[in-house]
């Protein structure tokens, strides 16, 4: 886990954003079409998520499927295999649903 890790996916954001797509669509995109064209192709969108948003959606995934694990190496609880692998399959399924 690397928080605020974002800034390493300005840069292909900002190209995704001031180059590829308008190279795609012959024409600049605004930041309010860009929003729309990193939703989902069932949502009408063409599915290009933005980096920023999908590292920083990584980033409560991961901290939220290890919680279990971290609070056993804390010396907070004991470690439980059977209740590690239930919140990493929980944030997982949590995540796939938000999607």
């Amino acid at each position: 886990m690397v928080p605020d890790c974002t800034i390493f996916f300005d840069e292909l954001e900002h190209s995704l954003a001031t180059e590829f797509l308008p190279a795609l669509f012959g024409t600049e995109v605004t930041p309010t079409e860009r929003n729309l064209f990193s939703l989902p192709v069932h949502m009408g969108g063409l599915g290009i998520p933005n980096p920023l948003q999908a590292a920083q959606d990584a980033l409560c995934i991961s901290k939220k499927a290890t919680q279990t694990i971290v609070q056993a190496i804390k010396g907070e609880m004991e470690y439980d295999s059977e209740a590690h692998n239930e919140t990493v399959i929980l944030a997982r399924t949590k995540a796939k649903t938000e999607q």
